[in-house]
């Protein structure tokens, strides 16, 4: 699996921002901020997720449809 393109970006930089990415796969990737602190994920309503598996969080502009179904659900 091979990244296609770039989908959604945070940041002119493109280096440390939110991104998510097309592949060549079944799947999209994510770039966030990567929560492993179990206070943090707690207060998330959380748990450890298990090995290979995290939990990340990104920035909620670069996914707006999303944001916007659950508010008017």
């Amino acid at each position: 699996m091979k990244i296609t393109r770039v989908l959604r970006s945070d940041c002119p930089s493109g280096i440390d921002c939110d991104r998510i990415f097309d592949t060549s796969g079944p799947d999209l990737a994510i770039q966030g901020r990567i929560v492993s602190d179990p206070a943090e994920l707690a207060a998330l309503g959380l748990a450890v997720p298990p090995p290979g598996e995290a939990i990340v969080l990104i920035a909620r502009g670069l996914a707006p449809e999303l944001v916007a179904s659950h508010e008017a659900g």
